[in-house]
């Protein structure tokens, strides 16, 4: 198994959602954060009177658990919907090995 994971921007999860949809993939985990881009010019925000430049940018985070055989569609559909590759200007995208995944194998409840 493999765990895709790519960082993209807050407003393309939902193209990114409804393309996995169609597809078969029923599962993602999103979160959120911020990159820092120097190279890019700030935001600029006032707290308490005071201007302050902001050069981070938000992003979401997804990621994105398959089998082996499934990585290059999962790959082919996060380059297609979010515009990655060699000339994107953001986004990033990561394949990792999963040694040994966990799997739950029941549950009973204690009294």
């Amino acid at each position: 198994m493999k765990i895709v994971r790519c960082l993209i921007g807050s407003n393309q999860v939902g193209d990114l959602t409804d393309a996995f949809a169609s597809t078969g993939i029923v599962s993602l985990t999103v979160t959120g954060g911020s990159t820092w881009r120097p190279q890019q010019p700030g935001r600029e925000q006032i707290y308490r009177g005071r201007k302050y430049s902001l050069k981070f940018a938000p992003e979401s985070v997804v990621d994105v658990t398959v089998q082996d055989q499934a990585v290059d569609d999962v790959v082919r559909i996060l380059i297609d919907t979010c515009a990655l590759g060699p000339d994107a200007v953001a986004g990033r995208l990561f394949v990792m090995p999963i040694d040994q995944p966990s799997t739950v194998v029941g549950s009973r409840r204690v009294a």
